[in-house]
């Protein structure tokens, strides 16, 4: 995991060769004198990749270094108008390799997603992924430095939630030029599914329900629970099976308190496994994969037995991404996907399981299920032979490789064509 300050100059191209290497070399001296980036490559945690136009920066110890570095570049720049730089900056997975002359080089989702992030802003933006906003916002200086700009859609047709950062009079406060051309609409809230456990609760909120207060708890289940299982048929369940290409999903849960007028606070990230929540309390789950495939997350709710299986299905729903699946490496999709909406615990005693599958083909049996998404059904999986099958397929097979939680996020693999995970929500 590192943190990753990437930066370009504005209209770079446009300048003759001669002022673009004058432009690099005074950028590169700026850079050079500020103290986070001395600290960092005093102690060996930083990677320095130059890009053409600008830099990556990689921060391997301090999630918050790359934005305290950013807002001492912006403000050397002040003096500097002709040097007109943005910069973006994310918190993710890379990967060290060597390059054709032998210098480390950094690849990943972390440098790619960073990038993106960059890509939204003008001249003086320093704009950060979702990712590095919840580690800000649990910062007692931070959060008033912190505004949401909202999901804006980039390459590949990534979705990213972008936040603006301005500090000490760093920083462009106005709103991005390609925010206010691509910055999408709130998403309509998909179809509620209609369990037992399952009500609305103000403004269109999906919420699930739950005990007084409850754990992820890491004792359990929830990391005991990975399985390995191939996308064919045998008598209309999900089978055994292996693959040779490794199957790596991240996710992470964001937990936002209720607030006594029945919104929700300022949510902050947890990894999944360990957290303890309050009735009433709004979780969102996020994920995110090392490898493109299909998605799908199911809930079994805590009065659900063999004889009468209590299923709904959360993604894929047909209002959401068109109704597709499909995920691709490092996208990121949230569920409920729509802003501000989350999946809220009431006071109902039990144990719930949400069940997430990750493929590298299409599962039939789990497609069928948005079927059930719709104002009729709400997820809710009505026949019972059908939900059955498919809960006793998935509760069949033993953890393969057990999860590994790492800032606050949880990350899962398998050799197997298809991942399957549980988390249980103890309700108290």
């Amino acid at each position: 995991m590192a943190s990753v300050l990437f930066t370009d100059i504005v209209g770079f191209s446009r300048n003759t060769l001669e002022k673009q290497r004058m432009l690099l070399d005074h950028l590169q001296q700026i850079v050079r004198a500020t103290n986070e980036y001395q600290q960092a490559e005093k102690s060996g945690g930083l990677i320095k990749l130059p890009t053409g136009d600008g830099m990556a920066l990689v921060f391997f110890h301090d999630p918050v270094a790359p934005v305290r570095c950013a807002i001492e570049i912006q403000s050397a720049l002040k003096a500097h108008p002709g040097l007109p730089l943005r910069t973006g900056i994310h918190t993710g997975p890379v990967y060290r390799q060597s390059d054709i002359k032998d210098n480390i080089n950094v690849v990943g989702g972390g440098i790619n997603i960073a990038q993106r992030v960059m890509d939204c802003g003008d001249a003086g933006h320093i704009l950060v992924s979702r990712a590095v906003a919840d580690v800000l916002e649990e910062l007692d200086e931070w959060p008033a430095c912190v505004k949401d700009l909202g999901f804006v859609e980039v390459k590949h047709g990534l979705r990213v939630q972008i936040f603006n950062v301005t500090r000490d009079g760093a920083g462009n406060a106005e709103l991005p030029g390609k925010c206010k051309i691509v910055q999408l609409a709130p998403t309509p809230p998909p179809p509620v599914p209609r369990s037992k456990l399952l009500i609305w609760a103000g403004l269109g909120v999906v919420v699930l329900a739950a005990g007084g207060w409850f754990a992820f708890n890491s004792s359990k289940a929830p990391d005991k629970t990975v399985h390995q299982v191939e996308d064919k048929k045998r008598d209309g369940a999900v089978v055994a099976g292996s693959g040779e290409r490794e199957q790596v999903l991240r996710y992470h849960v964001l937990l936002a308190k209720a607030l006594k007028d029945g919104k929700f606070g300022k949510s902050r990230r947890l990894s999944g496994l360990t957290a303890q929540v309050d009735s009433g309390n709004g979780i969102q789950l996020v994920f995110s994969p090392g490898e493109p495939g299909y998605l799908y997350v199911l809930n079994e709710g805590a009065e659900s037995t063999e004889k009468k299986p209590d299923v709904n299905s959360f993604f894929p729903s047909p209002k959401v991404r068109g109704g597709s699946s499909h995920l691709e490496k490092d996208d990121e999709v949230s569920i409920p996907e729509r802003e501000g909406a989350y999946l809220k615990f009431d006071a109902q005693n039990g144990t719930e399981k949400t069940w997430i599958v990750y493929s590298t083909e299409k599962i039939a049996e789990l497609e069928n299920l948005k079927k059930y998404v719709n104002d009729q059904d709400r997820g809710e999986v009505k026949d019972l032979d059908e939900a059955r099958g498919i809960l006793e397929s998935l509760r069949k097979y033993p953890a393969e490789e057990p999860p590994k939680t790492m800032n606050n996020f949880t990350e899962l693999r398998t050799k197997g064509k298809v991942l399957v995970h549980m988390i249980e929500w103890q309700h108290y």
